[in-house]
């Protein structure tokens, strides 16, 4: 083949015959170099695993803050009593009292709902030989539904007659529920709780959450004014006051604003630390910010490494494997096979081997994030997102690492070559 044919303009016939010889010389080399092939689609398809995982919990955490903020309220404030530094050596745990609730109330503008709770927890709760385990009892003001933005599936909330009488009432937990009455309507039956009879006047929706330990569902609600009759807890003190506002845009402005009355009524001086912690959705988003940015540089560190350790593979294998071919690449470039067409065929052929490895991890990957899943460990629902960068990943692995040898062979002399060095 003279040098003006070998430089002149391919046809469009004659770069799809090139480009399907590719193809083919690139699947047989599966065949050619079994050893190469599965040494280099295990050690993609192990980083692509890791990868396909890693972006699966991603996206989990952000579906999960979007629900977590959803439910715990954008609008919506969390007093909790006691130095959360110094309670654990003796620091005061019970510190938010009832003139707290009245003086948030009436000087903290826009605020929709303050609603103190007090809980106590080791009773079991009964109802005609069926029982709940320890549920979290829970004695709150009027509007606990509303002040939580927590919606009835039947019945009503607690109402200030309630309170004001000690009625002996209570709203349910939908786990509470479930483990009492199944499929039937618990509104107006007695259930057992302790030592004392209560009506179910409503039941919760299911939130499915767990708060530390135990599940939010498994709890029941009652007027504070019964749980301080009836069990033995504090009745000058409240360990958590929730407070809604009208307006979720300045939570900043009231955060400071309620931090530095509660301050002044507990009489802290500058140098103290505070005797409660202030949680909103703004703290929420600060602390799984903090944690998702450190999941993420942990675990992409992780699948980085992975995918590389991937790579340097490929990147030996295709050399040897440059080596073992030099005849090979002698008579191709002796018939007028161009620089071009040798780097292409190599490139093809290890972007085919990565793209293959990237399809069995990111398989791999989902099958064991949903396993984690049913595991209870975290909730993953389907994306394709990651089973597509996964794929993507593995196929820039494949052009960057191939390039080297790819260029090796390109450029290998035809005499040489031909010779076999």
């Amino acid at each position: 083949m003279s040098l003006a044919k070998k430089n002149s303009r391919r046809g469009f016939t004659e770069v799809f015959l090139i480009t399907s010889r590719i193809l083919y010389e690139s699947l047989h080399s599966f065949r050619a170099f079994p050893l190469r092939s599965v040494f280099v689609i295990l050690a993609i398809a192990f980083g692509s695993s890791s990868l396909t995982i890693i972006s699966t919990a991603l996206d989990n955490t952000s579906v999960v803050v979007d629900e977590l903020v959803a439910d715990f309220g954008p609008d919506a404030m969390m007093i909790i009593g006691g130095d959360q530094i110094v309670t654990a050596v003796g620091g005061r745990g019970m510190t938010l009292t009832k003139e707290d609730v009245e003086r948030i109330s009436n000087n903290i503008n826009s605020v929709e709902y303050v609603v103190p709770l007090q809980g106590t927890v080791g009773n079991d709760v009964v109802y005609k030989g069926k029982s709940a385990r320890h549920p979290f009892v829970v004695g709150s003001l009027a509007d606990f539904a509303k002040s939580w933005d927590w919606p009835l599936t039947e019945g009503r909330d607690l109402n200030d007659k309630d309170v004001e009488n000690g009625a002996k009432v209570t709203v349910l937990g939908s786990k509470v529920k479930e483990a009492l009455f199944e499929n039937e309507s618990p509104i107006g039956k007695q259930i057992r709780v302790g030592q004392s009879s209560f009506t179910v006047i409503g039941v919760l929706e299911e939130r499915g959450a767990f708060s530390g330990q135990e599940h939010v569902d498994n709890r029941i609600i009652i007027p504070f004014s019964t749980l301080v009759s009836r069990f033995p807890v504090d009745r000058n003190h409240f360990q958590i006051i929730r407070v809604r506002f009208n307006d979720s845009e300045a939570i900043s402005r009231y955060t400071e604003e309620i931090r530095s009355l509660l301050r002044y009524l507990h009489r802290l001086e500058d140098h103290e630390e505070d005797d409660f912690f202030l949680l909103s959705s703004d703290e929420i988003l600060v602390f799984v910010g903090i944690f998702k940015g450190g999941l993420t540089l942990f675990l992409g560190m992780t699948a980085v490494c992975s995918m590389l350790v991937g790579g340097f593979v490929l990147a030996n294998l295709f050399s040897l494997s440059v080596e073992s071919r030099y005849v090979e690449i002698g008579i191709k470039k002796a018939v007028g096979a161009r620089k071009s067409d040798i780097t292409v065929q190599f490139l093809f052929e290890a972007c085919l081997l990565t793209v293959v490895g990237g399809f069995i991890g990111g398989i791999i990957g989902i099958v064991v994030s949903f396993y984690i899943s049913s595991l209870g460990v975290m909730q993953v629902g389907f994306s394709i997102y990651p089973f597509l960068l996964s794929l993507s990943v593995s196929f820039v692995i494949g052009i960057i690492f191939a390039l080297k040898p790819a260029r090796t062979a390109a450029n290998l002399d035809v005499i040489a070559a031909l010779r076999g060095n």
